[in-house]
């Protein structure tokens, strides 16, 4: 009986450019239990055993030789067909078939088949047919299977790679994903922050300006738009609140601005705005209320909340505002109107006086403007020499005698004349012209009194009105001191009148300096003693040389029905001067009964219409000129 079976050849690379041979037939399954033969070539050793293992039990035979057509392998199916076992390992494949025919490239068993030549059918005959068995064998030159595989293993590791960077990538896309999120979330928390503090204040929470002017527009516009909802602002200053700072620190001083906004914003309704300006500013907007009874209702309960004791530290502090109240009217077109006519309430219900409420009126508008005019003009003259100084003669009591005089500021305007003193006067003291107008009258003193000397009259001082806002200027001393240098006077030339308040304000800064200014020869007088504190503790801890009653306490003497506790008060300025060591200077004398009166106490100096008005550097000096030089 004769079987056919197949033979495959192919230049391997696992058996170093041998052949595998693979035999095909329809037998029956070798049920030998031969042992696996193991490989005899090296290159064959780095196959799996589980490769060897399933080709030992295939059904067709497997037969590996080298490219010398030694044999290396040979699996079960195999060694049945062709009569090989262990024992032959080694052998030459020639030795079991015959040289293959009719094929030119294979006429012997020579395996270096070209790499290109693809699988192809080669006959060839089995030498031991063992009794029986083949008459022919088909074999096959095949393509190198281990390169075949060894491509698929670079294949698979070059796609198990490639999936390992995109599992890796996409990791890191992810993770980047993550921290983009993260990013746009914190961003998007960042914003919020940042638009919540650009409309409200950081310290209280509340509404700043720019929110209230959002709400304000929205309350104008809605008053255009409905039937005349009405509206009302209060405008709220603190009265002190610097004094808070100074006493308590401004810690205290930030807590306090946070429980009296907190305190507001309970007495008044949720519909309504409570918002902080800055520093101790802060605006109410009611919305809908029905005039200015009901929004002056709210006020009041904004200020019953505001009165009750606020504890600071080991302390307690009452606060206490200025209130001004703005109903909205049509001359209202934007915020800005609301909030200058609310402001002009609350200033004036501060120049009131502390804790007061001031609904406004269209006249304060008028009387803003003017001041601001006031203002914008008074600027213009100190530059220009609009100042110029009056001056008003001292004298002594009972003698008449010239001793010097005051220098008075006085201020001529183009269009409106003479604009008096106590109307000027205050508007450079808010709007902080005090100090250059304060440098003016020095220098302008000192050039008189030069003056004044070489006319003969060099005896004679010149006294001058220093401010509160002066006194704290650091160069304040030396600008002083270079008026009298720049003429070559003495210090003694030129007297400062102080008021108490100048005093009171800052005693501590203010009493060295006074004592280095006395020590230098100045001399120093305390201006309308018994219109402010009136302080002994000041007369006798201040070098305070000279004391001047205030006006109003002369006025009255010589007549009729005259006020007798006012001149009891007048002796006892005068004898508690005298008792302390100061020299006494009576103010606005205008009679010689007055004057008269007032030597029989025991007043030292007088100043007034009775001895001669205020009059211009010119014709003062004209006066002077014809006083006799003993007089002097």
């Amino acid at each position: 009986m004769t079987t056919v079976a197949s033979l495959a050849i192919g230049a391997s690379a696992m058996a170093s450019a041998g052949a595998a041979l693979w035999l095909y037939h329809r037998g029956r399954r070798s049920q030998t239990d031969e042992a696996l033969a193991l490989p005899r070539f090296e290159a064959l050793r780095r196959l799996p055993p589980v490769a060897w293992i399933v080709l030992d039990f295939l059904d067709d035979g497997v037969v590996i030789a080298d490219e010398s057509g030694k044999i290396g392998f040979c699996n079960r199916s195999a060694r049945e067909l062709i009569g090989f076992d262990r024992h032959d390992a080694g052998r030459n494949i020639a030795e079991f078939f015959d040289a293959p025919v009719d094929d030119a490239q294979c006429s012997s068993w020579n395996f270096r088949l070209p790499r290109d030549t693809g699988d192809r059918r080669i006959e060839a005959r089995k030498r031991r047919l063992g009794g029986g068995g083949f008459r022919g064998l088909s074999v096959y030159a095949l393509r190198d299977v281990t390169e075949r595989l060894a491509a698929e293993e670079n294949l698979r590791a070059a796609n198990e790679g490639l999936e390992r960077k995109v599992t890796d990538r996409t990791a890191e896309l992810l993770a980047m994903n993550e921290k983009l999120n993260d990013e746009l979330v914190r961003r998007r928390d960042t914003e919020k922050q940042l638009s919540y503090f650009a409309l409200h204040d950081p310290l209280t929470g509340l509404p700043n300006r720019s929110l209230l002017v959002n709400r304000l527009g929205q309350a104008l516009e809605l008053r255009r738009r409905e039937a005349d909802p009405t509206f009302a602002l209060l405008y709220i200053d603190f009265d002190d609140f610097k004094s808070i700072n100074d006493s308590y620190g401004h810690e205290a001083g930030d807590l306090f601005l946070k429980e009296v906004g907190a305190r507001m914003t309970r007495a008044v309704r949720t519909v309504d705005t409570v918002s902080r300006l800055g520093g101790d500013e802060f605006v109410i907007l009611l919305d809908r209320v029905r005039g200015e009874d009901e929004a002056d209702e709210v006020a009041s309960r904004v200020s019953l909340e505001l009165a009750i004791p606020l504890k600071l530290g080991s302390g307690s502090v009452v606060p206490s505002a200025s209130v001004g109240l703005l109903v909205a009217g049509d001359e209202h077109r934007s915020p800005e109107d609301l909030l200058r006519d609310a402001d002009l309430a609350m200033y004036r219900a501060k120049s009131s006086g502390k804790n007061s409420r001031v609904i406004f009126a269209a006249e304060m508008r008028h009387a803003a403007m003017e001041r601001m005019r006031l203002t914008n003009d008074l600027k213009t003259a100190l530059v220009e020499g609009g100042i110029e100084l009056h001056f008003q003669p001292i004298v002594r009591l009972g003698s008449g005698e010239l001793v010097g005089c005051e220098a008075l500021a006085r201020w001529r305007h183009p269009t409106m004349g003479d604009v008096p003193p106590d109307r000027f006067i205050p508007v450079a003291e808010e709007e902080g012209l005090i100090v250059p107008l304060g440098r003016f009258v020095l220098m302008e003193a000192a050039r008189t009194a030069a003056a004044m000397r070489d006319s003969g009259k060099g005896g004679l001082f010149i006294a001058v009105n220093v401010s509160a806002r002066q006194l704290v200027e650091p160069d304040f001393a030396e600008v002083l001191v270079a008026a009298v240098r720049r003429h070559g006077l003495p210090n003694s030339a030129l007297h400062l009148e102080l008021t108490e308040s100048a005093i009171v304000e800052n005693p501590e800064k203010v009493l060295p300096l006074l004592q280095s200014l006395v020590d230098r020869g100045f001399s120093v007088k305390l201006d309308d003693f018994g219109t402010g504190y009136s302080s002994l503790a000041y007369l006798h801890r201040f070098p305070i040389k000279t004391i001047k009653i205030d006006r109003g306490f002369v006025a009255s003497l010589g007549i009729a029905g005259g006020d007798d506790a006012g001149e009891r008060i007048l002796r006892g300025i005068i004898s508690l001067g005298h008792e302390l060591g100061k020299d006494i200077v009576a103010e606005g004398i205008e009679t010689a009964s007055q004057g008269k009166t007032l030597e029989s106490w025991g007043c030292d100096l007088g100043q007034g219409w009775h001895f001669g008005r205020p009059m211009s550097r010119e014709k003062w000096l004209d006066h002077l000129s014809g006083i006799a030089p003993e007089a002097t």
